[in-house]
């Protein structure tokens, strides 16, 4: 590849995203021009899980092999994010009843930062529609309850 070939290459605008992509696990992704993510609601035997999976052009592999673990494991992980809810109700006694009302939403995973492993958040509604709820995900694991407002 010659030397003004390579420059265009670098200064070209990234390949846009596929609007929609058929996974053969997760099913059809529809693409989110507003998130620049990947939206997909997966059916499981612990009811629907909502994810939102992003990447560059398509969804990073790491984060279709993480929304695959967690299609998989589904009632478990419903399981861990409603006895974190329960858990963060009582340490934030002044949230405890808001808290209490929280149901999951949204998913979120990202690409890895170099080396390490798929990072995430789990988006909660509530009964106060100014307030999202939001906790971090950890291989997997939710911790770091708070909200924006």
């Amino acid at each position: 590849m010659g030397l003004f070939a390579k420059l265009r290459q670098a200064f070209a605008a990234p390949a846009p995203p596929t609007l929609v992509l058929d996974h053969p696990s997760l099913g059809r992704l529809q693409y989110d021009s507003e998130l620049e993510a990947w939206r997909v609601t997966v059916s499981t035997g612990a009811g629907a899980l909502a994810l939102v999976l992003y990447g560059d052009a398509t969804p990073h592999p790491m984060v279709l092999q993480q929304a695959e673990a967690l299609v998989e494991s589904a009632a478990r992980f419903q399981a861990d994010i409603l006895s974190f809810l329960e858990a963060e109700a009582v340490r934030q006694k002044e949230w405890a009843s808001e808290i209490g009302k929280l149901t999951h939403q949204d998913g979120l995973l990202y690409p890895p930062k170099r080396d390490d492993a798929v990072g995430g958040m789990v988006c909660c509604s509530g009964p106060d529609q100014y307030r999202l709820w939001r906790c971090d995900l950890d291989l997997g694991q939710p911790h770091h309850l708070t909200y924006d407002s």
